[in-house]
């Protein structure tokens, strides 16, 4: 588990920067670290690793949202 943590933390970050340097790229920049979350999609790594966990407690992935 701590290698699947360390991986979500790792794409949180890495999101945060990708997007706060393509919104520079484009011009624009929201105020102070708002530039870095408006994209979305930097907590989809804990999205995944929640899911994960609640999978391996016996939950069908089915029944996850946005699981299909």
């Amino acid at each position: 588990m701590n290698a699947t943590l360390s991986k979500a933390v790792a794409h949180y970050w890495r999101t945060r920067q990708r997007q706060f340097k393509s919104q520079q790229k484009r011009g624009g920049s929201d105020q102070g670290a708002r530039a870095a979350v408006t994209g979305g999609a930097q907590m989809d790594g804990f999205v995944k690793l929640v899911s994960d966990l609640i999978v391996q407690a016996g939950m069908p992935k089915t029944q996850l949202k946005g699981s299909g």
